[in-house]
């Protein structure tokens, strides 16, 4: 669990929502706004990396994550049995405007790390090589060689925006036609 958590105050009937620790919660959580470049003013794309796999998210998206966390948590201890249910209906009032506030303290990302933003390796295809993402790894072809390469080998180094193929590549080649 985030040292970050909870990243609210509770006081009686009150709950505060602290904007710092809330960002940095979602950062433990793998949530950013990556950036095509490092300029300062580009909106970019707000996404959670999960074990290599950049989902991409919206402050809704990310409204219901937090609400979800909140309610299936069972390891904080809660001042009392209101805590929760007062945080929940505060968080839930919240609109995506008010969210996105809170979300401009995620860190950014560019590929190569520009500016003030962190470096995320993504895989892109080139001319000699393209990248195919499934549930247990990611199938790399080239003109002598298709091989399945595994999450674990991968690391956290190189992610994909976008799904995944839903089944599970078990074979390393494959007919091209």
């Amino acid at each position: 669990m985030s040292k970050n958590y909870p990243f609210w105050t509770y006081s009686g009937t009150t709950v505060k929502i602290r904007p710092y620790s809330l960002g940095k919660f979602l950062a433990d959580e793998g949530f950013g706004n990556y950036k095509n470049s490092g300029e300062r003013t580009e909106k970019g794309v707000l996404f959670r990396n999960r074990n290599g796999i950049l989902e991409t998210h919206s402050a809704d998206s990310i409204k219901k994550f937090v609400q979800t966390y909140v309610e299936n948590d069972e390891i904080h201890e809660y001042a009392d049995e209101d805590e929760r249910v007062t945080f929940l209906d505060t968080w839930i009032s919240k609109t995506a405007n008010s969210i996105e506030t809170y979300l401009s303290s995620l860190p950014s990302f560019t590929e190569d790390g520009e500016g003030d933003s962190n470096a995320l390796k993504i895989f892109r295809d080139t001319k000699d090589e393209c990248y195919i993402p499934f549930k247990n790894g990611v199938v790399s072809i080239s003109k002598n060689k298709t091989e399945l390469l595994p999450w674990e080998k991968i690391g956290k180094k190189r992610c994909r925006m976008g799904n995944l193929y839903p089944r599970s590549r078990d074979r390393t080649t494959a007919r091209i036609r």
